[in-house]
């Protein structure tokens, strides 16, 4: 079994900006990969790939690499730690750090499939709690056709299933599936993250703005998760 490679993030700082660093040995997919997401950026001055530090930079790198690499934020969780603190203004309080992710059991897809009527088909590596999970779901129902769950292709259905299964399963949208509905897209953008106190959503106008821009799905979760 091939052990997978490691990408080791560190801070660093140039004219007076902070940036995070991508370390890792050479490796042609991992080079293939941040050419396909283009807020990675080398960086001439500091020889590196490099980010621009948000609450969430290490939660989307993981998401971005997490088939080829692991993420070792050591080094950049413990200058971020240094510089973590906690600001009253009035009775709100407001964290400054890193965003807590879920932990989850697997990730689904969700894949739009020809049939008699409009359905979406669910596939995930088989786990017997997400079974039970799509087994015990009011929106799903099992295909013989398919060999799976599937649930019906429209607005309410979609939106109550994923509302359902967010802390347990991460979601993927197949690129035939388009998803139009704002509501449904800031659910799919946020579901990586614990929406504890000090997590705040982006206003759904950004998404509308973004979707009126022509922007991609892929794009628009992009740009959503940095803002």
């Amino acid at each position: 079994m091939n052990q997978k490679a490691i990408i080791y993030l560190n801070q660093r700082r140039y004219n007076d900006t902070s940036y995070c660093v991508l370390y890792f040995k050479r490796n042609d997919a991992i080079l293939e990969r941040i050419t396909q997401n283009s807020w990675i950026r080398w960086h001439h001055e500091l020889n590196a790939y490099t980010t621009s530090i948000q609450p969430n930079t290490i939660g989307l790198l993981m998401d971005v690499f997490e088939d080829l690499a692991e993420i070792n934020d050591f080094y950049l969780h413990a200058r971020l730690k240094e510089n973590t603190d906690q600001i009253s203004i009035g009775d709100d309080l407001y964290f400054k750090g890193v965003l807590k992710k879920k932990e989850k059991l697997g990730f689904l897809s969700i894949i739009p499939v020809k049939d008699t009527r409009k359905l979406l088909a669910l596939r995930y590596k088989y786990n017997k709690r997400i079974n039970q999970c799509l087994k015990d779901n009011r929106f799903t129902q099992w295909n013989d056709n398919y060999s799976t769950y599937v649930i019906e292709a429209n607005k309410e259905s979609l939106n109550g299933f994923i509302k359902t299964v967010l802390d347990t399963v991460t979601i993927r949208i197949n690129s035939q599936l388009v998803v139009k509905d704002y509501q449904v897209m800031q659910l799919l953008f946020e579901q990586a993250y614990v929406k504890n106190r000090y997590f705040k959503s982006c206003p759904l106008e950004y998404i509308r703005y973004m979707s009126l821009k022509g922007y991609s799905f892929n794009t628009i979760n992009t740009y959503y998760i940095i803002y």
